[in-house]
């Protein structure tokens, strides 16, 4: 993901409370294309989620993302070098739906609550991650999504981060269109304790596989990936920022990272990457991971996304959706779902 990256960068003391990944919502700011071009998920469409705790290395050089997407390495992102490699899990929290190694869950739609779990040192005090595949505009765009609730709880600072991995992996099937426009997006807004070593880290990262034919079979077309991310460590010394990678030339980033030297803080990030044509009867894969890394005092949840940012046809979107866009983009069932396990979550 290296030929490509764009980097908003400041150094600032903030405070982290809440973070939110955005993608692919063709039908809020840009109209639907002549051609409806998707159907799906398809079969095949799967979802897992992990979690765990994870110790935090030395910085080191390397790639910053897993063979699934996942956040691995923060000091890998561009402008990052100062930040840590995340180790092997100790211990391993919990799988769902087989995991983001495996995922086995139908997507569809898919939640799944962590609760507190022992304690790890005061590391980890759980999340919960909810996440579906739809169509958006009528069958214009195509889209995996993250909804509320999806956060993280992380309890003092010691060098174990509590992550919160959740991948999805949907097929949609297309009936020809060109001009078709990937992308990805990032929006956070939150607050840090403070406390002398925290950070908090949040990416949306993927890989887009267009097909010749349906249900992902037939010639690759074309594949790549790319991911945006922001980061950041309050009052320490280290930088704060939004930032994007993209594995094909000629992408284009519009980030900005605000609240510089208070305890609150927002960013946003969206990658738009060069258009694509859909094959008439083939297909398309977006498969893509939202990782959530923290390890101060602190809180990792959604938030409501800007409405001025430009937006893909194709992509990955996590978010707490205004009611109006629920009803259009048709994500009610998840957040029914959402809300019934927060309820359970917090009773």
């Amino acid at each position: 993901m290296s030929s490509e990256q764009t980097t908003s960068a400041v150094r600032s003391r903030f405070s982290l409370m809440s973070v939110a990944a955005l993608v692919t919502i063709a039908s809020i700011n840009t109209p639907p294309k002549a051609v409806a071009a998707f159907v799906g998920p398809v079969a095949g469409s799967v979802a897992g989620i992990t979690y765990a705790v994870e110790p935090v290395g030395a910085p080191a050089a390397g790639a910053p993302y897993g063979a699934n997407n996942q956040l691995v390495n923060i000091g890998g992102l561009p402008g990052a070098a100062a930040y840590g490699v995340l180790g092997a899990p100790a211990p391993l929290v919990n799988n769902f739906g087989g995991g983001i190694a495996a995922p086995a869950a139908p997507l569809g739609a898919f939640a799944a609550g962590q609760g507190p779990v022992g304690n790890f040192g005061g590391t980890t005090q759980g999340g919960s991650a909810s996440l579906l595949a739809t169509t958006t505009g009528g069958g214009s765009g195509a889209l995996v999504a993250w909804l509320a609730p999806t956060f993280l709880f992380d309890k003092g600072v010691d060098n174990n981060a509590s992550v919160n991995f959740s991948r999805g992996s949907a097929i949609f099937n297309s009936t020809g269109d060109v001009g078709k426009v990937p992308g990805i997006a990032l929006s956070i807004s939150g607050t840090l304790g403070g406390l002398a070593g925290s950070f908090v880290a949040a990416s949306l990262a993927g890989t887009f596989t267009i097909f010749a034919g349906p249900n992902a079979t037939g010639a690759v077309v074309s594949t790549f990936s790319a991911s945006v991310a922001a980061v950041s460590d309050g009052p320490g010394a280290r930088p704060d920022f939004i930032t994007s990678t993209s594995s094909i030339g000629g992408a284009a980033f519009n980030g900005s990272f605000n609240g510089q030297n208070l305890n609150n803080f927002s960013a946003a990030g969206v990658l738009l990457l060069p258009a694509v044509n859909i094959p008439a009867n083939g297909s398309v894969r977006v498969d893509g991971t939202l990782s959530f890394v923290a390890d101060p005092d602190v809180s990792l949840q959604f938030d409501l996304l800007p409405i001025n940012l430009p937006l893909p046809d194709i992509g990955l979107v996590g978010m707490v959706p205004e009611p109006s866009s629920i009803v259009m983009m048709g994500l009610g069932t998840l957040a029914t779902l959402g809300a019934c396990w927060r309820r359970k979550y917090q009773g």
